[in-house]
């Protein structure tokens, strides 16, 4: 098992900056992280089938990418949730809405008018917001 903080901040275009801590546990398969479910992880670090009521944001796939990238998550619940995209200033580059179901699923994000550099996604659900970064290259 393995446990890492990532410490992230966000700064907006109005120069307000928003701080937070991502803890990632990676457990191996067959062995248990004896604590609850990560906030964030990596999709290869995830489970085929996460528990229901977990809220799990998984990091994009490819990272890094080209053109287009993925980004999964699981909801507890069905509901509505927001994916938004910040580029290194705080600007909003992309943002997702949309009502999903209770588990699994993915968002399929075209990054090709986006500049090579690093970005970060927020996914808002209920009163609850997970962070996860990506970078964008040409190479």
């Amino acid at each position: 098992t393995r446990t890492t903080d990532y410490s992230v901040t966000v700064t907006a275009a109005n120069g307000c900056t928003d701080e937070a801590t991502v803890t990632v546990t990676v457990a191996r398969p067959g062995k248990s992280a004896g604590k609850s479910a990560p906030a964030a992880a990596p999709a290869s670090a995830l489970p085929a089938a996460a528990p229901a009521a977990a809220f799990l944001l998984e990091q994009n796939v490819p990272n890094p990418f080209f053109a287009t990238t993925a980004i999964g998550f699981h909801l507890p619940e069905a509901g509505a949730a927001t994916l938004t995209v910040y580029d290194a200033l705080g600007r909003t580059v992309r943002e997702v809405r949309g009502d999903y179901a209770a588990g699994r699923n993915l968002i399929r994000l075209d990054g090709s008018p986006l500049a090579d550099g690093t970005y970060v996604y927020i996914l808002r659900y209920r009163e609850q917001q997970l962070v996860g970064r990506m970078v964008r290259s040409r190479q």
